[in-house]
């Protein structure tokens, strides 16, 4: 399973073979016997003459961050264009009325992406409605905002989902390898087996166009809402639903894609604010007053362990390297299957050195026989 941010298109991402004509890589190619680095064409092709400045296409100097940074911007100098951070995410969670656990699982959706190749942010967008669901539109638009000040994707998210730590790698990875703008995962509702998407597909069957899907996860690239000046892509959610708006996506080439293989469940039914209308008066008063006191409630932002040591005020932070309860010193993260433990490295030195012992209590340490 693919599980750290790759480079799309036919980069290598493992040893070079050498090539039984005696062909280069294209990165020994790029060096003249002199050092020089030789200039490429538009299309990433050497120039006949690397010494004709006549012909060499424009040059660009750029100081990158990090080494992940460097390593797609190379990708993108020969499978496709620059940008100021690529691989860049804004994940957006629509509002801060976290369902138990789900603030845990994005966080460490978060912490994971970080860690293999992305550059992610993960923001509540503020809530902006009077009574639920009536700005909703405005708060994605927001969204759209916010991601297009430098981001190159933006993951809009729900506040009820329960992603896994990979899942923004892998869905991410998908689009660039296939060229899409627009990806879901497979969102799993609670307790039945509804799809949320249209037409439907099976569990891990693959990756297929779709015409809607529910909005509790989806990966855009920024760049599709250009179209929309100001980010004024979503409208009144009441009457604009999923079918809708990717009507407005369509209408200018964009085919979202849902990946079966990854698999989002959440912890509540999605909400279709058309369907409420064919209730009773009653029952229509019993579901908004339901929502809003789901939306007046404090956000839960617990660890899924209530020991795991990563937080602050109760909220989690997987960020956080956590002091030895001992010599109070940072303890190293260490990656389990499923999940994290912590060591002192200081205490563990300190423990693995031989001591001389008189009557059973320590008088000295003594530096061990190499």
């Amino acid at each position: 399973m693919d599980t750290t941010a790759q480079p799309s298109g036919t980069v290598a991402t493992t040893a070079i073979v050498p090539s039984p004509n005696g062909a280069k890589p294209l990165e020994q190619h790029l060096v003249a016997e002199s050092g020089q680095i030789m200039p490429l064409t538009m299309a990433g092709h050497l120039l006949p003459n690397p010494h004709d400045m006549l012909k060499m296409a424009q040059v660009g100097v750029r100081y990158n961050v990090t080494q992940w940074e460097q390593k797609w911007t190379m990708e993108r100098a020969t499978q496709g264009w620059d940008h100021c951070r690529p691989k860049s995410v804004y994940i957006a969670a629509i509002g801060s009325h976290w369902r138990e656990r789900c603030w845990a699982r994005v966080s460490d959706m978060l912490h994971y992406s970080n860690q293999n190749g992305l550059y992610a942010q993960l923001v509540e967008i503020q809530d902006r409605c009077d009574v639920p669901y009536d700005a909703m539109g405005v708060m994605r638009n927001e969204a759209i905002l916010k991601a297009m000040n430098g981001w190159e994707f933006l993951c809009m998210i729900d506040t009820d989902v329960l992603p896994l730590p990979e899942t923004l790698i892998r869905l991410l990875n998908r689009m660039e390898s296939d060229g899409r703008s627009i990806i879901v995962p497979y969102v799993d509702e609670p307790g039945t087996q509804k799809v949320l998407h249209g037409p439907e597909q099976k569990k891990f069957s693959g990756v297929h166009p779709i015409r809607w899907a529910v909005l509790s996860f989806m990966l855009f690239r920024t760049s599709i809402f250009n179209a929309w000046p100001g980010g004024m892509f979503w409208d009144n959610p009441r009457g604009a639903d999923e079918g809708y708006h990717f009507q407005k996506l369509y209408s200018l080439g964009h085919i979202p894609v849902v990946d079966t293989d990854i698999v989002v469940p959440t912890q509540s039914a999605p909400t279709y604010p058309l369907t409420v209308k064919y209730l009773s008066e009653a029952d229509q008063k019993k579901f908004w007053d339901m929502k809003e006191a789901w939306r007046r409630a404090p956000p839960d932002r617990r660890p899924l362990s209530p020991g795991d040591p990563r937080q602050r005020d109760g909220m989690y932070l997987p960020f956080l390297k956590p002091p030895c309860p001992q010599c109070k010193k940072e303890m190293r993260e260490i990656p389990l299957p499923d999940g994290v433990t912590f060591k002192c490295d200081a205490c563990a030195q300190a423990a693995a050195q031989p001591s001389i012992t008189v009557a059973g209590e320590v008088t000295a340490s003594v530096p061990a026989i190499r």
